[in-house]
This record gives structure tokens, sequence and C-alpha cells, in this order.
């Protein structure tokens, strides 16, 4: 045990421990902060933040903007950034997700709520869903009309910027959770009796991409039962309830 510790390269990893949704929030708020006018000065983290907003909301790109505030569980909402695009006012609603999902209609509560607001000066409001785990079905974060913003996205994003800044937040973050889909990324080499859950998901998800293209449907989650329970992937044509349930063994 004590072993493994020591050869494990996250050891010293702030995120190893801070693993919750209120960590990943504080995050986004921090790294969104960056962007602000009187920010601290760092050049990779000034501009990676900018780049964050330009991702979160797309008519940002190529316009002036300036972050004006940011909030933390205001009305229960995760992060409320609030940005002046060329004399526009937006609201951005961030609901991080890790391992958990969508309940209780949660989403479009957060938007009426914003919107009940009495506030003289009209303001656009935008969602962003950011889920670093898995999520087989986003239909509902879509018909919320929330942008779905996943781990490879912000992974791609923070890359050009991990080795222009000695930030030890910034980095550690990025090697969390690069860490983590390094670990997904082993579907394509192991052998399948040597999967973790994290590879089975990956494969999961790749299978989903694929399969709806050619008008299937594809669902994966945690199936519980006494025995403990397994990773399920089921399978069906649009509108036909035969379905094919592939079961990962890897719990047994």
């Amino acid at each position: 045990m004590y072993e493994n510790f020591a050869k494990n390269e996250l050891k010293n990893n702030l995120f190893e421990y801070a693993t919750s949704e209120l960590s990943q929030d504080a995050f986004i708020c921090w790294l969104a902060s960056y962007a602000h006018e009187e920010a601290e000065k760092d050049k990779a983290l000034n501009e990676c933040a900018r780049k964050m907003l330009e991702m979160f909301v797309k008519e940002f790109e190529g316009k002036n903007f300036k972050l004006l505030n940011v909030e933390r569980q205001v009305d229960n909402v995760d992060v409320l950034l609030t940005v002046d695009c060329e004399g526009v006012i937006y609201k951005i609603i961030v609901e991080d997700k890790t391992y958990t999902d969508v309940h209780d209609n949660q989403l479009n509560r957060y938007r009426d709520n914003l919107k009940k607001q009495k506030i003289e000066d009209k303001f656009i409001i935008k969602g962003v869903y950011y889920k670093t785990g898995f999520q087989s079905d986003l239909s509902s974060v879509k018909e919320a009309e929330y942008q779905p913003i996943g781990r490879e996205e912000m992974l791609e994003l923070m890359k050009p910027y991990t080795g222009k800044t000695n930030n030890q937040i910034f980095i550690s973050y990025y090697n969390y959770w690069n860490s983590k889909q390094k670990l997904v990324d082993l579907y394509k080499s192991l052998p399948v009796s040597e999967w973790s859950w994290w590879a089975v998901y990956g494969f999961y998800d790749y299978l989903k991409e694929k399969l709806e293209k050619s008008n299937m449907v594809c669902w994966y989650g945690d199936v519980s039962n006494p025995a403990g329970g397994f990773e399920c992937l089921a399978i069906w044509l649009n509108n036909d309830q035969d379905k094919i349930i592939v079961k990962d063994t890897t719990k047994e």
C-alpha cells in the first residue's frame, strides 16, 4: 500500500484530495478571475481565462469583453459570472458536475430564478454545463439550452498554457484531470480484462458516439444491485424496445 502511494505521481497533487464539486467550483471561479482587468499579471492565466469565457459563450469570440464579477452559490447556482461584452451584460450560469448528474429540473430553475431578479439593467442569460466525469444522456442539458463542456475540452484549452506558467494550482488541476484522461484512453491499448471503470466508460462513450450515427440509441451507467452492481451499456434501435445489454464484469 505505502509503496504504491510512493510511486503515485499525483501524491502531492491538491486535487487528489480536493475532489468535491465545491473544489471544482472554486477552481472555475479562480481561473475566471484572471480575466478581470485588475487580476494578478500572469500572461498565460490571463489569456487562458479569457479563452475559457469565449469557450463558455461563443458570442465573445473576436469581441471586446470585460469580466465584471465572479460569484459562487448565488441561489444555489454553482458559479455565476457577469460579463460586459461591448455594452451588453451577460450573466453566465456555470453548473459544475464531477460524477453526479442534473436533477429536479435544476438547470431551468436557475435560469428562471435569475430572470425574476428585479434589476433595472437588462441582461442576457447563458448557461454552461461543465462535466468532468461521464454522463450518457445530455438531453436535459441541451433542452435547457446550456452549453455542455467536458473534461477533454477543458484539457485542450489548458494544455498550451501549462508550459507558460509556474502557477501550481493551474498545473495541478490540469495534471489531475489529464491523469484521469490517460486512464480513459487505456481502452485503446489494454486488454479488456485490465480495464478500470475509467477505461470501461471511455469505451462506452466511444461506442455511443459511433452507434448514434447509425440510428442507434445508446445509454450507459452504473446499475446497482445487492451483488455490488455493474457498469452497463444498453443499445437499441430508434423507436425499438428490443435492447442489447453489455455488462462490464470488472467489479466481479
